[in-house]
């Protein structure tokens, strides 16, 4: 095996390149052989020396070739490596001096005869009507020829493919490379779809030649090479048609799939003057969270989406700004911190999903009122919101489960977020309040805001927005409503946040909860039924301990008798009063 190096001298040593080829059994063997060559010649490679460290090349065959084994500085006069730095070839304008001997040679001969040698050449007289007789033609090598049925699957369809129309029973080497390199480039999507379409019908899989030659055939017919790309799944669709379909309506098929193609609208894709168009892989991965997630990790997101400069994949630089403007409470996060903190699974988003709330939130959302700003979270939640693939926990709940139930929640809060984005707020006010929240509790600092936006309705619709609904005059009227509950609400009190945070999540806060709602007066539904006292004074020093007697193991086996004896008792108490009363008397009258 032939090995040939170039070393290539530095710009600043003003030396040649020098060049040097070996046979040798291995690689190995030849860098031996080439660092024996350099060490006699007193060539240093490397950094810092002359010449820079030895490159393999291909093997040029041509006629300046050096002896072997020995270093030429003379051989890059003549050829320079091409683009791809590998393959030598010859500088224009520059004259090989194989050429300059062969022109010498050529003065010296005359009818034939060498004048200097006297040796008699060979005559080159042309053969008229016996070209069959050159010896160059009896020589030469019949072409190698490859049966296309004896080929892998892909190198059967391509061969059909290259075969201009043609059927194809053999294919020599250059088409047998041309079919390699149309199955490597990956770039050519016609033919890469074709050979991954043949895989995966199975009727192309177990076609003959002919069948294989006529489906390709259509294919290029239907989908030409300089038209639009067909899809795989249209390829695929297309070839199972024309499997199954009868061998005499296959023209017909494919005259139709090419009118339906050649018909079909090409959709326009409207793109900004300096807008990217990104593909799905090329997006960024969504944030991914360390810990379980908390209410205060994420107060620290929604502060962190303030933040103007902010990367999401990166928080360590807005984490700094969140930190500050949780500690000069601002507003807006506070605002938006309350509203977050009453959604029930608002811990089970990802970090992504929480940061734009906050981002993507119109500036009405932030300075509007509770009710806004709740109904924005919720309907951006239900349509963009992404569970946390770390985290979540499932919990069931009472969510709708059926298609359409799902169909209409997320359109009912597409809608919400289209209105509050075009500035109508015509959301869903007429939802049901949440069981969680009572609708006597006093008003957070957050709801007694004073609204200064001024309502003024418009008598005539516009031309182009349909005409006012029912259900559309019923928000106005609610909203009105509200707008006037709104000038008696009271101004609002300084109240601590945490304080305004636990009362959204349902604890009792003193100065904010309500203490007479019933959630917080705990009141026995019965009355417990009231013991009988076991030992009862009658009076004058008697007692009655017949409920005593009903208690003990030894009288309380039957009841029937016990409650006889204990009228009997009783009867003897009054008649012992009695007599108590008229020995009193009698004492009375002898004191008398």
């Amino acid at each position: 095996m032939e090995f040939f190096y170039v070393v290539k001298a530095t710009q600043k040593s003003g030396k040649q390149d020098a060049t040097v080829w070996f046979t040798a059994k291995s690689e190995a063997r030849a860098n031996l052989m080439l660092d024996v060559v350099l060490e006699d010649a007193e060539i240093e490679t490397g950094r810092g020396k002359d010449y820079a460290r030895p490159i393999r090349t291909n093997f040029p065959v041509v006629n300046e070739l050096p002896p072997e084994g020995e270093i030429s500085f003379t051989f890059t006069n003549y050829y320079r490596l091409g683009e791809d730095g590998m393959t030598w070839e010859q500088i224009p304008g520059v004259t090989l001096p194989s050429s300059e001997a062969a022109a010498a040679a050529r003065q010296h001969i005359v009818d034939g005869v060498d004048t200097e040698t006297g040796e008699v050449l060979e005559d080159h007289t042309e053969n008229f009507g016996n070209e069959s007789n050159s010896p160059a033609q009896a020589t030469a090598p019949a072409p190698e020829l490859t049966v296309v049925a004896t080929m892998p699957l892909r190198h059967r369809v391509l061969a059909q493919y290259i075969g201009e129309g043609e059927y194809l029973y053999h294919v020599d080497t250059d088409q047998k490379k041309e079919i390699a390199c149309l199955e490597m480039d990956t770039q050519n999507t016609t033919a890469q779809n074709l050979i991954l379409a043949a895989e995966n019908v199975e009727p192309f899989k177990k076609a003959i030649e002919h069948d294989i030659h006529k489906a390709v055939n259509a294919y290029k017919q239907v989908f030409p090479v300089d038209g639009k790309v067909p899809e795989l799944c249209t390829t695929i669709k297309f070839f199972k048609e024309w499997f199954s379909a009868e061998h005499i309506n296959r023209g017909l098929l494919v005259k139709e799939w090419a009118e339906r193609l050649k018909n079909k609208p090409v959709p326009v894709k409207k793109t900004g003057q300096h807008k990217v168009i990104v593909d799905d892989v090329n997006k960024p991965e969504r944030p991914r969270r360390s810990e379980k997630p908390t209410h205060r990790t994420i107060n620290y997101e929604l502060a962190c989406g303030f933040c103007e400069e902010l990367v999401l994949n990166n928080l360590r630089p807005a984490m700094d700004f969140a930190k500050r403007i949780i500690a000069e409470d601002r507003e807006d996060w506070k605002r938006m911190s309350m509203t977050v903190g009453t959604i029930p699974d608002i811990k089970g988003y990802d970090r992504q999903t929480i940061i734009d709330l906050v981002r993507k939130a119109p500036k009405a959302v932030h300075n509007g009122n509770p009710d806004l700003r709740r109904t924005w979270c919720e309907s951006f939640l239900a349509v963009h919101g992404v569970r946390d693939p770390d985290w979540y926990e499932y919990v069931p709940d009472n969510t709708p489960t059926t298609h359409e139930e799902n169909a209409a929640r997320l359109r009912q809060a597409g809608k919400c977020l289209r209105d509050i984005e075009s500035g109508r707020f015509q959301c869903d006010e007429e939802k049901p309040q949440p069981t969680d929240e009572l609708a006597d509790e006093p008003a957070t600092p957050e709801t007694v805001e004073q609204d200064t936006t001024e309502h003024h309705p418009d008598p005539q619709p516009l031309e182009n927005e349909p005409p006012v609904s029912q259900t559309e005059a019923g928000y106005q009227k609610i909203r009105a409503e509200l707008h006037e509950a709104r000038k008696n609400i009271p101004p609002k009190n300084p109240v601590d946040v945490g304080k305004q945070l636990a009362a959204a999540r349902g604890e009792y806060v003193e100065g904010i909860s309500d203490p007479n709602d019933p959630k917080w007066v705990k009141t026995e539904t019965s009355q417990p039924a009231s013991e009988p006292e076991l030992v009862k004074n009658v009076g004058n020093g008697i007692f009655d301990v017949s409920a005593l007697m009903q208690n003990s193991s030894t009288h309380g086996t039957e009841t029937n008798p016990e409650t006889t004896s204990n009228v009997q008792v009783q009867k003897a108490d009054s008649d012992e009063k009695q007599a108590g009363d008229a020995v009193q008397a009698g004492e009375g009258d002898l004191g008398t």
